[in-house]
């Protein structure tokens, strides 16, 4: 719903305006690695044996 919403708000700016502000041109590169990094971020999990001893040798 909310991305819906996004998408015609951006449809509409798009078909309104002729020219792209530079200051949106000058943050993309910021704003793409922000939404890379917190999309990628939901998918890691803690390792399984995460607070385990370790020792030398022993396997599973």
């Amino acid at each position: 719903m909310i991305s819906a919403a996004a998408a015609g708000g951006l449809f509409t700016w798009y078909a309104l305006t002729d020219e792209v502000p530079s200051q949106f041109v000058d943050a993309a590169p910021y704003v793409t690695t922000l939404l890379v990094l917190a999309l990628s971020a939901q998918r890691l999990r803690m390792p399984k044996a995460n607070g385990m001893l370790y020792r030398k040798g022993q396997g599973k």
